[in-house]
């Protein structure tokens, strides 16, 4: 099957290690960071995630407005497995699915030993697979360590009145 193909501005960003023409039509996304969706914004860890990983990325000018959707799918993602391996580890991998008495309405099923067969912890599965596709989402942001070695961070682009700053203060040979 090979390799996937790369966008032209990931290609550019790691120097074109390949040397093959690049496609001069390609879709080229303005640098920005994208706002929270109300989504992240009602989720108190996703929202925590959210501002980390932007703040990440901020400074490699490869992040755009559009990339919001995939960078929303991480954080959502991100929250749900952490949210079940807290469960796993308050009830554990192994257990009772019976309800005690004293389960408040909308939070996991405590379980119970006592009271019926033993069997795997359903949060663990939710965990087990977001865990799957957070890998992915960090794939395709340049999280992980693989991932991160195809990137080369472009510079930090000056404006043009950095530039006339740095003339008038440092004369035309600074740098």
């Amino acid at each position: 099957m090979g390799n996937r193909r790369k966008a032209r501005h990931i290609q550019e960003a790691a120097g074109n290690p390949g040397h093959r023409g690049l496609n001069p039509e390609t879709f080229i996304a303005p640098p920005g960071i994208p706002e929270p969706p109300p989504c992240i914004q009602a989720d108190p860890l996703a929202l925590e995630e959210w501002t980390r990983v932007l703040a990440e990325l901020a400074g490699n000018e490869i992040l755009s407005r559009l990339d919001a959707a995939v960078v929303c799918g991480y954080c959502l993602t991100f929250a749900t497995a952490v949210r079940g391996a807290e469960a796993v580890r308050q009830q554990g991998a192994v257990i009772s699915l019976t309800k005690r008495a004293d389960t408040q309405p909308g939070l996991f099923p405590i379980p119970d030993p006592a009271s019926g067969p033993l069997q795997r912890n359903p949060n663990l599965g939710v965990m087990l697979d977001a865990l799957k596709v957070l890998r992915g989402y960090a794939a395709e942001l340049g999280f992980s360590p693989l991932s991160r070695g195809r990137i080369t961070p472009m510079p930090p682009t000056q404006s043009a009145e950095q530039d006339e700053a740095e003339k008038f203060f440092f004369g035309s040979g600074s740098q």
